[in-house]
């Protein structure tokens, strides 16, 4: 079965769009028209406080998953788009960059349907190991993966125990 998996990250997004949870539960909306999907549970818009304010949504729909965050001292957004059928990416990235003000200099796309992990080397420096993973836009092994992710679990949780 062929997957498609899309994300895209906007930065330098207009402020207004970051925060506005109604015109983000819209936007959920026009991007399950935009995949060709209905939606079966969501869109859930859940505003953000804390370490990193902003607004989550997610939509699941008959054939994928729909996930956006914004970042509102970062001025960013990212969308994840995740289906079993075919994802137009072009229709995607028009609403996303509508949605958010945004031009194509400011965003980053990145298409997961076109590469296959078996095909690619781990990124690490003198890692031979075939990749696996995805670690923030790295292609890395299972090895790096785990090491990196209980980098950041430590890390996290020194930072609550110094709060």
């Amino acid at each position: 079965m062929q997957q498609h998996h899309v994300i895209l990250c906007a930065t330098r997004c207009a402020l207004d769009t970051l925060r506005d949870k109604d015109s983000i539960e819209a936007f959920m909306r026009k991007l399950a028209y935009a995949t060709h999907s209905q939606i079966v549970h969501g869109p859930t818009v859940v505003a953000r406080k804390g370490s990193f304010p902003g607004v989550t949504a997610v939509a699941i729909t008959h054939s994928a998953h729909l996930v956006m965050h914004t970042f509102v001292p970062e001025r960013e957004a990212l969308l994840e788009v995740y289906s079993y059928i075919s994802v137009e990416t072009a229709e995607v990235r028009d609403a996303f960059l509508s949605h958010f003000k945004e031009d194509v200099a400011n965003m980053k796309l990145v298409d997961f349907t076109k590469w296959r992990y078996e095909d690619i080397e781990c990124e690490e420096p003198n890692c031979t190991r075939r990749a696996s993973r995805d670690w923030h836009g790295r292609k890395v092994c299972q090895d790096h993966y785990d090491t990196y992710r209980d980098g950041e679990s430590r890390a996290r949780e020194s930072s609550f125990e110094n709060d």
